[in-house]
């Protein structure tokens, strides 16, 4: 059944430990105070997320393998994140392999979102739009889609995120939902099929020195 939630958080543990589906272990990056905001979105096959934090971070993030996740900016004009020490820009997502370890780091308080399909509805769904099936990559990527996928993406992508926060009785209703999903589904296989891919290289060995720094 649809359904939708919006928290606040000013702890960091919280907030971190509180998005569904994901194992994470975050550090706040820059003195000050904490606060973010995150909008969870589950339609029928498509789950969403949306957050907007207030200070940079870097987050260890261990996927549950059940999902293929992207991520990207929401908003064009801030400063670009990184996935394992490569650089996601503005006209970029990342496509996530579903039992690989990484890491997301803001340098600036940042908006961002998720979206995610398990392999086998991803792979029906990119056939019949695309015409071809699409897998989850073996490792992590960078991608860049055609802008027009994009921003299409973006908008249905905080279109469903203002009805989460506004009227989650109306996102809720079955019709509006698979309106809403379909639409997203086919914007995000569409950015997925039609996009230039580059690996995002792991350099989980420096993350970890920057980890343990951190914490000293």
């Amino acid at each position: 059944m649809p359904s939708s939630a919006v928290r606040t958080c000013t702890d960091p543990i919280k907030y971190f430990t509180g998005i569904r589906n994901l194992q994470i272990v975050g550090i706040i990056q820059q003195h000050g105070k904490f606060r973010a905001r995150s909008t969870r979105v589950d339609l029928h096959r498509l789950w969403m997320h949306r957050f907007d934090e207030d200070l940079p971070r870097i987050m260890k993030v261990t996927p549950s393998g059940m999902r293929a996740v992207v991520i990207f900016a929401t908003q064009i004009d801030q400063p670009a994140m990184q996935v394992n020490g490569i650089e996601i820009s503005r006209n970029q997502i990342a496509s996530i392999a579903l039992n690989w370890e990484w890491y997301l780091k803001s340098s600036a308080p940042c908006e961002w979102g998720t979206m995610s399909l398990t392999p086998e509805v991803l792979a029906v769904a990119s056939k019949t739009i695309a015409g071809r099936e699409l897998a989850p990559p073996t490792f992590p990527c960078s991608k860049a889609p055609p802008a027009t996928a994009l921003s299409r993406l973006r908008r249905l992508h905080d279109a469903a995120s203002h009805l989460a926060r506004t009227a989650p009785h109306i996102l809720a209703k079955p019709e509006v939902a698979r309106a809403m999903e379909q639409a997203l589904v086919e914007a995000m296989v569409f950015c997925l099929a039609d996009s230039h891919s580059g690996e995002v290289r792991n350099v989980q060995r420096h993350r970890a020195r920057v980890m343990r720094r951190r914490k000293r």
